[in-house]
């Protein structure tokens, strides 16, 4: 159900831009719209349930200070083998994918995976070697400019 909603939400939106959607009696299922936040809210069939929609502008060049983690989110590595990588905050103007380049992942990973396949799940089975697309790297935006 929450598909069909979400498809009917962006269909919706790409039909009205957010600054000439109307609230109210012609479009029941939307409760709110903002042009300065860009935003629509839309009521999910009941009064306690949601969908909020939010428009991004990409801003390719803009300066900001960043921060970027790699964690393995498997839940039977211990928190204190978790975090593969964290980088110093820096001022950049890269993108999330050019930050992502710039981390020595083989290396990381490599060593990782050595800890990793001594450590045991609840069965008490070793851990399969993690694949880069196992792991969770977020890139954590301190200040825009």
């Amino acid at each position: 159900m929450k598909r069909s909603i979400v498809v009917i939400a962006f269909v919706l939106m790409s039909v009205f831009p957010i600054s000439t959607v109307p609230a109210g009696d012609d479009y029941p299922n939307i409760v709110s719209t903002s042009y300065t936040t860009g935003t629509a809210v839309l009521s999910l069939g009941d009064s306690n349930s949601y969908l909020r929609l939010t428009t991004v502008e990409a801003s390719d060049s803009s300066k900001r200070i960043v921060r970027v983690y790699v964690v393995d989110p498997n839940p039977n590595v211990p928190i204190e083998d978790s975090l593969l990588y964290k980088m110093d905050e820096q001022f950049t103007d890269k993108t999330d994918r050019e930050l992502y380049f710039d981390i020595p992942i083989k290396d990381l990973l490599k060593k990782h995976n050595a800890k990793r396949e001594r450590i045991t799940d609840k069965d008490g089975k070793f851990l399969k070697a993690a694949k880069i697309r196992d792991l969770k790297m977020v890139v954590v935006k301190i200040a825009e400019f």
